[in-house]
C-alpha cells in the first residue's frame, strides 16, 4: 500500500509541472452543501440517526456521516492555425463538489454535553470534507494545466478526443488520491472527526 501512495504522489507531482509560456485556462469551483437532518437528545440518539441516515458511499455500499462527491466539467474554444491544424485557444474547467453533511435539527433540546461534543465533531468533520474539496480543486488545476499543454491536431474530432482522454486520466488519478486520503485519515477519524 505504501508503494501505491508513493506512485500516486509521483504521478501527481508530474502532473503539476507546467512549462513556461503556456496559457492558463480559468477554473471555477461550485461547492454545494446538501444537509440531511438528524434528531435526538443525547449522543446515543445522534449516533443511531447518523448510522441510519448518513450518505451511502456508492463504491462500498457503506454509510458514512458525511461524503463529498466531485466531478470535472470543461468548456473550450479552438481555432484553426495557418497550417490548418486545430489548437485550443481558451478553456474553462469547472469543479463541482457536493458535500452531504448532517444537521442536528432539534439541537436546542439536546443535553448540554451532547451539544458541546457535537459542535467539536461537526467542526472536525467539516475540515475533513474540505480536504476532499481541496483535492477536487487540485484535479481541476491539473486538468487545466494538461489542456494548456495540448499541441495541434489535424481534425476537430482528434482535439476533442484528446481533451476527453486528459480528463479521464486526471479523474482516475484523483479518484485514487481521494481514496488514499480517506484511508490515511480513516475517513476523518484520525483528524478528530469521531462521534461520540
Amino acid at each position: 500500500m505504501k508503494g501505491l501512495a508513493s506512485s500516486l504522489i509521483q504521478a501527481f507531482a508530474i502532473y503539476c509541472c507546467v512549462p513556461v509560456g503556456v496559457y492558463a485556462g480559468e477554473i471555477e469551483l461550485n461547492r454545494k452543501w446538501k444537509l440531511y437532518e438528524i434528531n435526538g437528545r443525547n449522543q446515543s440518539d445522534l449516533r443511531r440517526n447518523l448510522n441510519a441516515k448518513g450518505p451511502i458511499n456508492p463504491d462500498s455500499g457503506k454509510r458514512f456521516d458525511a461524503r463529498t462527491d466531485w466531478k470535472l466539467g470543461w468548456e473550450y474554444k479552438y481555432e484553426k492555425g495557418p497550417k490548418k491544424f486545430y489548437r485550443l485557444s481558451s478553456h474553462t474547467v469547472t469543479v463541482t463538489a457536493t458535500i452531504y453533511f448532517p444537521k442536528w435539527a432539534d439541537m436546542e433540546s439536546g443535553n448540554p454535553l451532547a451539544q458541546r461534543l457535537w459542535l467539536v465533531y461537526i467542526h472536525k468533520l467539516k475540515r475533513h470534507e474540505e480536504g476532499h474539496v481541496e483535492l477536487a480543486q487540485r484535479a481541476g488545476q491539473v486538468l487545466s494545466d494538461r489542456l494548456s499543454q495540448l499541441g495541434t491536431f489535424k481534425t476537430r474530432i482528434e482535439i476533442e478526443e484528446a481533451i476527453k482522454k486528459k480528463a479521464q486520466e486526471v479523474t482516475r488519478i484523483h479518484q485514487a488520491l481521494h481514496q488514499d486520503y480517506d484511508r490515511r485519515t480513516n475517513h476523518g477519524k484520525s483528524q478528530g472527526a469521531r462521534f461520540p
